[in-house]
């Protein structure tokens, strides 16, 4: 069965909504669900990420490191953002985007075989999730550009500036420039990201919202602080298995990601250091009020409705719920494509959704 929506139309809490939108149309045809009107940014970011928008300009470049390295700026917990640390000359135009004026979702596979494509499918079928499956760790290569970046704007100190070019005064050497600003490299990154993780279901047309974001598999503590800096209005769920580096997890690790022993054997030890980590973080926000920040999904528990269910609540979407698992994998090598699809999920989706956004 294929579920109704509905949109929360203030910022006040959630309640039921009396206005039923029609089922989606059948499989045959067009699949894009029915939306919601647009919400104040206001209360989309009190609703999905409060307290984490707008975004200091200083947590984007305050820092006690070395000029120019990129390091970690704490915001309002124990996470970190990578920051341009004293870069030189900062921009005070207007930025050519906000960064917090889309909701954004990402599926954080420590490691992978941890079943994220079934976590994918499932959220893609909820009302107005449009995510993108793996890029191939493309925040690696954001993350580096961004750190040469930040190298290379802090090189030189006021050497680089020629603030005033005409007046014969200002020392303008190799790497003259004017200044910059953090936010918009920033913003171009997002643009990057947004024009390559494109979800398989179009974006709802405006000024309907849809929740963005991306599955990938490669993650360090680096890439995870990058993913902070550039989508700061943005959850996690985080796909997990308990069992990350025991022998059966090398094993495939050898036989899906082509490793010989020894570097399967590393590679489990350090996804496990990786997901302890992270595993701590999300407790502490946890504890100190900011659950909303992640959801931590074990693979062992994934079979169970209950699980996707409490899913929903974590997102803040009431009114309807899973009838089953749709697993997205079946076999072996967890690469059999034999089993389900976001369609198959929306099937299972019973009731009618009442979305926060």
């Amino acid at each position: 069965m294929l579920t109704a929506f509905v949109a929360v139309a203030s910022s006040e809490p959630l309640q039921p909504s009396t206005h039923e939108l029609p089922l989606p149309p059948s499989p045959s045809s067009s699949l894009s669900p029915p939306y919601p009107p647009l919400q104040p940014e206001s209360a989309l970011n009190q609703r999905w990420c409060p307290a984490m928008c707008p975004v200091p300009p200083a947590s984007l470049t305050d820092s006690d490191t070395a000029k120019g390295a990129p390091t970690y700026s704490p915001p309002s917990d124990s996470e970190g953002v990578m920051t341009m640390s004293n870069v030189t000359g900062i921009s005070t135009a207007a930025h050519k985007c906000n960064l917090c004026d889309t909701p954004y979702l990402f599926i954080v596979s420590i490691g992978g075989r941890t079943g994220s494509t079934t976590v994918l499918n499932m959220l893609n079928a909820i009302p107005n999730v449009r995510l993108a499956g793996e890029n191939g760790g493309e925040i690696q290569y954001m993350t580096s550009l961004y750190e040469e970046a930040a190298h290379v704007l802090g090189h030189g100190g006021q050497e680089l500036l020629c603030p005033n070019p005409n007046d014969g005064a200002s020392k303008c050497g190799a790497f003259q420039r004017g200044a910059v600003s953090p936010t918009n490299v920033l913003c171009d990154l997002r643009a990057y990201f947004d024009d390559i993780s494109v979800p398989v279901f179009p974006l709802l047309p405006k000024p309907a919202v849809s929740v963005r974001g991306f599955k990938d598999i490669h993650w360090t503590v680096t890439t995870l602080a990058m993913l902070r800096s550039v989508f700061p209005c943005a959850r996690r769920v985080y796909s997990v298995r308990d069992n990350a580096g025991d022998a059966d997890a090398v094993k495939s690790y050898v036989k899906d990601f082509h490793m010989n022993a020894s570097d399967a054997i590393t590679y489990a030890k350090e996804q496990v250091a990786l997901q302890a980590q992270l595993k701590e973080e999300h407790e502490q926000a946890q504890a100190a009020g900011s659950g909303w920040k992640s959801y931590w999904l074990p693979l062992e528990q994934m079979d169970d409705p209950a699980t996707f269910n409490n899913l929903l609540g974590w997102m803040g979407v009431s009114g309807c719920s899973f009838s089953s698992v749709v697993r997205a994998n079946k076999g072996t090598s967890g690469y059999d494509v034999a089993g389900g699809t976001t369609v198959d999920a929306m099937r299972d989706l019973h009731g009618k959704c009442v979305v926060p956004f």
